[in-house]
């Protein structure tokens, strides 16, 4: 028993490491003039509520996984933020999505869902697109799952 499971750590672990060291290579490729690694950036969502909403259309879309293409760009930088109570200085990477550059049926689905969202339980999960068969793991490295928020703007 316990080696069987020492094993499937040994291999949970070991598809864990490909994968971080595809992240790794796509945060520092991704914004340079070479755009083929920032097209790798994969975002699954997914509606855990679908029939309480009314949203069965969704259903063969809902959970599959959408490369971000030409409509995304990446920045990073830094800034000053307080850590700890210690202001300090913090880099950041920031992926965006042009919902306004997909094709028309992504966005009319997307834009049809927003006034949605503040009360939807969505999980939403992202990993770096797989070419290699040592890239072909599948370990997502970021996600969440939850209620969203209304987004508030203010107008001066």
């Amino acid at each position: 028993e316990l080696k069987n499971s020492t094993s499937t750590l040994r291999t949970q672990s070991s598809k864990a490491e490909a994968d971080v060291r595809l992240f790794q290579r796509w945060q520092k490729e991704c914004s340079t003039k070479d755009e083929a690694m920032r097209r790798r950036f994969k975002c699954m969502g997914s509606v855990c509520d679908l029939k309480r909403h009314n949203l069965g259309w969704i259903a063969p879309y809902n959970g599959k996984p959408v490369l971000i293409t030409d409509s995304g760009d990446v920045y990073r930088g830094s800034m000053q933020h307080v850590v700890s109570g210690v202001m300090a200085e913090v880099s950041y990477l920031e992926l965006s999505a042009n919902v306004h550059a997909w094709c028309y049926l992504a966005k009319r689905g997307f834009v049809t869902l927003i006034p949605k969202f503040k009360v939807m339980q969505i999980e939403v999960s992202f990993t770096i697109e797989g070419r290699e068969d040592d890239e072909l793991l599948g370990v997502y490295f970021g996600g969440s799952a939850g209620e969203l928020f209304e987004r508030r703007c203010r107008r001066g």
